[in-house]
């Protein structure tokens, strides 16, 4: 009995590591090449890096991996591209014309298969800002007294072309301009007498009775008309 049950577990070592074995061939492949070994680091160069405003600047990302993508960064975030910057199509030259402070800052380029990807150096650009011209001392003053002239020119001619048009209406007669009126002084007057009172309103009459009418006289009779006197008889002629 002892020895069967040792017989069995002899023979059944061998079936356990010949699964084993296999299960591994299956799951288990040896790593390529590409996936095994790590891009190489590109390098990144730039025409210029003091550069000032108004200036243009190349940079390049030089790497010996073909088959690569390549991308910029900027202060070590993806760059975002403004209407100031041209990509090439292989994506592997950026050209920045014109530059400005604010381009100023830390780049770099990186390249990628899809599987893996490497980063280069930083390379820094250092933009200032263009100096502004100063003024030459009495140009403000200069500037003032050419106004002046000009505005006393423009009223001169102004002038002139008035006094043109007034001659022409007037016949070349000049206008006659009347003298100012005498201006009499006047006499001084005594002193006003103060303003009498105003005098209190008379109290109104009352109105007076009505007479009653006066009787009509009774008309008086005609006097008969009186006889006629007899001629008196002439004195006899002498």
């Amino acid at each position: 009995m002892e020895s069967h049950t040792a017989t069995f577990h002899r023979g059944f070592v061998p079936w356990q590591g010949l699964l084993f074995t296999a299960s591994l061939l299956t799951f288990w492949s040896p790593p390529t090449t590409a996936q095994s070994a790590s891009l190489v680091k590109p390098t990144i160069h730039a025409s210029s890096t003091n550069l000032k405003e108004g200036d243009s600047v190349v940079l390049n990302c030089v790497s010996s991996e073909s088959g690569v993508t390549t991308s910029w960064l900027f202060e070590g975030y993806s760059l975002k591209l403004t209407e100031r910057m041209k990509l090439t199509v292989e994506g592997n030259s950026i050209t920045i014309k014109p530059v400005k402070v604010e381009d100023s800052g830390h780049y770099q380029c990186e390249v990628s298969n899809g599987i893996s990807s490497s980063r280069s150096e930083t390379v820094r650009l250092k933009v200032t800002a263009k100096a502004e011209t100063p003024e030459p001392a009495g140009s403000s003053l200069v500037t003032g007294m050419g106004m002046m002239i000009l505005i006393l020119t423009v009223v001169i001619l102004i002038s002139v072309v008035a006094y043109k048009m007034v001659h022409r209406k007037t016949g070349g007669e000049q206008p006659k301009v009347e003298a100012p009126a005498e201006i009499k002084p006047t006499e001084p007057t005594g002193p006003t007498e103060p303003p009498q009172p105003e005098q209190p309103p008379q109290p109104e009459q009352p109105p007076q009775p009505e007479q009653p009418p006066q009787p009509e006289q009774p008309p008086q009779p005609e006097q008969p008309p009186q006889p006629e006197q007899p001629p008196q008889p002439g004195n006899p002629p002498a």
